[in-house]
């Protein structure tokens, strides 16, 4: 009876699932830093998305530079390269590569200041350069010139995201950067829907104009668009404050509050920021949003395993045990079934090794392509449109 009651099967029981789940998630290129974010990603209800770098590939490309005041796009193009030669973010490896291309050498800078979700300000060769959206410049008050503004209304109504160039304060131009859809977004958002999660969001520093371009293309519930980090971070607490599990994506500097706040918080790995891959969960090493449905399916499947261990180890002791109080069971036979049941639960645990995702995404219709498509009509209806800032 006593060596029965040895409870070695039932402690088996969760940590064995959650090891074996931990270890083909990350054969998977998943990485989990708890069993408790692996066993509640499956259960949460509500999941946030950056867009730059995350909804968006992680590179994207210039598609505009323009300049005002008479000045040429090669110029405009120099001094933005100057000022984000050492930014992270996906807007400024843009700049950069465009550069590359257009043969530009950026100039050496002697001071640079990043502020979260706004822009940089860096002194070149003793001018005050600043590369950032409009909220940017108004915080340095720098007024924008009418034929500015108005190449920025016509590259945002084409879903660009636009970056001012100002130079001594003053406005001298602006860089479009194109937003596309990462491959699969769509499969991936629908698949999240079809397994019981009730709202997909975006959550953007980006304004209304070009974040709407974007959600047209997406079946998400609700957006909120040109959000400070703080922001973004008070939207995730008030949905948790209303009884949601949430889980956010995001890769960037700009997410890292928002990625604390969550209950879950997943970082994509491939470029993304270090601050958010240490403030992250989760981690998606190759970068593949359509990781994130095998990972629920995975975390279902973990508890499902984790549960049939229990009453097995469970009913196998009592069973044993009450074998032994009448003397049915000897204790070689008690201590042999002991193992057996034990290795059971490993065996039980194992099969998380060959786990393969149950409900694969059936691609009826190519991804969209914002380059092609400029209907500006909604895809997928929105149930709420909410915008902050």
């Amino acid at each position: 009876m006593l060596t029965m009651a040895c409870p070695c099967a039932t402690a088996l029981a969760a940590s064995s699932a959650l090891s074996v789940s931990h270890f083909t998630a990350t054969q998977k290129g998943i990485l989990i830093k708890g069993g408790r974010y692996l066993e509640e990603i499956g259960t949460a209800d509500t999941f946030c998305f950056d867009k730059t770098g995350t909804i968006t590939p992680r590179q994207p490309e210039v598609a505009l530079v323009k300049g005002g005041n008479g000045m040429a796009a090669r110029s405009i193009l120099q001094w933005a390269v100057s000022a984000e030669q050492h930014n992270k973010h996906p807007i400024a490896i843009a700049i950069k590569q465009e550069a590359q291309r257009w043969g530009i050498q950026p100039l050496a800078h002697a001071v640079c200041d990043y502020s979260l979700g706004k822009g940089v300000r860096a002194e070149v060769e003793g001018k005050q350069v600043l590369a950032g959206n409009e909220r940017f410049l108004e915080k340095h008050q720098i007024k924008l010139p009418p034929p500015l503004c108005l190449e920025a209304e016509k590259a945002e109504a084409e879903g660009q995201t636009v970056v001012y160039v100002a130079l001594e304060g003053e406005a001298i131009g602006l860089i479009g950067i194109n937003n596309h859809l990462q491959p699969g977004v769509v499969r991936m958002i629908e698949g999240l829907r079809s397994d019981r999660v009730r709202r997909c969001m975006l959550i953007t520093g980006d304004k209304a104009e070009v974040t709407q371009k974007v959600v047209n293309h997406l079946p998400l519930e609700a957006h909120f668009s040109s959000l400070l980090p703080e922001d973004k971070a008070l939207v995730v607490r008030e949905l948790k404050e209303n009884g949601h599990k949430v889980v956010v994506v995001g890769d960037g500097v700009n997410d890292a509050m928002a990625l604390a706040a969550a209950d879950i918080g997943i970082a994509m790995g491939a470029g993304g920021s270090e601050i958010a891959l240490v403030t992250a969960d989760i981690v998606l090493a190759d970068g593949d949003l359509g990781q994130l449905v095998y990972l629920r399916e995975l975390s279902q499947q973990t508890l499902k395993i984790v549960h049939q261990n229990f009453w097995l180890a469970v009913s196998t002791n009592l069973i044993g045990a009450g074998l032994g109080i009448f003397g049915l069971l000897p204790p070689v036979l008690a201590g042999l079934l002991h193992i057996v049941h034990s290795l059971g639960i490993m065996a039980n645990s194992g099969r998380l090794l060959t786990f393969r995702r149950r409900r694969l995404a059936q691609a009826e219709n190519e991804e969209p392509d914002m380059e092609k498509n400029h209907d500006l009509r909604p895809v997928y209806p929105l149930v709420a449109v909410q915008q902050k800032g």
